[in-house]
């Protein structure tokens, strides 16, 4: 009886193996992935959402299985694939609704960068820097897949952001258009013919670097804007500080003084 019983249980774990060696093992779910091209941009320019590995549509089905997917960019810190489109992420647009997976589970969409997110419930202007295209299945609104899109927008720097009237001031510009005429500006006023060196035009890459004197005004913040001749522009603030001069310097009692001042 013992020997029968062991035989038995011998037996039974052949077959569970034999069965283990037959049954396929299950397909792992493909990963969610998208990639953009071009990866980066101008506001109102186009670019490609690339998916792969979502669910797939299948016509032979009755009824069909038609799969599809919403697309957004999403501003601020990188949104996460357990994050919910206007729960957890509440700065976004909506860029395309319903675009249509294949049968292979991929899909191949062009959207177009836009001038501000609003489609949530804070609003912003779309700047240059890092933004975030993630999709949602449609009608869903949790995160499958992101992917980082960098904003390209027109910009200048200043070497100096303060200073008497007559300062010297270095901009470097870049990502304005291409080997263009720039306009500079001191409180809406054209100061181009002004420059003191550097350059009047853009380079091949977009790119200048020119200098200005800081002309005549009153203390406190002014505005330096340059714009391109397709109108891409950028603007930066100037604070003019106070400055008294005496001439001369020094002398004796009951000479005479001159002082002047800027700002």
């Amino acid at each position: 009886m013992k020997g029968n019983k062991i035989f038995r249980i011998l037996s039974l774990a052949v077959i569970l193996s034999m069965l283990v060696m037959v049954l396929p093992a299950a397909p792992a779910l493909a990963a969610k992935t998208i990639d953009l091209d071009p990866e980066e941009g101008e506001i109102g320019d186009y670019f490609y959402v690339d998916g792969d590995g979502f669910p797939k549509s299948d016509d032979s089905e009755d009824p069909p299985v038609e799969s599809e997917v919403d697309i957004y960019l999403v501003g601020g810190d990188e949104p996460s694939t357990s994050d919910d489109i206007d729960s957890d992420v509440n700065t976004f647009e909506h860029l395309k609704y319903n675009a249509d997976v294949d049968e292979d589970g991929e899909f191949r969409d062009r959207v177009k960068v836009p001038s501000v997110l609003n489609d949530g419930d804070d609003d912003e202007d779309v700047t240059r820097g890092t933004y975030w295209v993630c999709v949602t299945y449609a009608d869903d609104d949790r995160i499958r897949a992101v992917a980082e899109f960098t904003v390209l927008a027109a910009g200048i720097e200043l070497d100096d952001d303060d200073g008497p009237v007559g300062t010297e001031v270095e901009i470097t510009g870049t990502d304005f258009n291409d080997r263009e005429d720039i306009t500079v500006e001191y409180d809406d006023e054209d100061i181009t013919d002004d420059i003191v060196s550097g350059d009047d035009r853009t380079s091949s890459n977009g790119g200048f670097i020119t200098t200005i004197a800081i002309p005549e005004s009153i203390a406190g913040d002014h505005t330096i804007t340059v714009t391109d001749e397709t109108g891409s522009s950028d603007e930066a603030t100037f604070t003019v500080d106070s400055q008294l001069t005496i001439d001369p310097q020094s002398g004796a009692a009951g000479d005479s003084l001159t002082a002047s001042g800027t700002g």
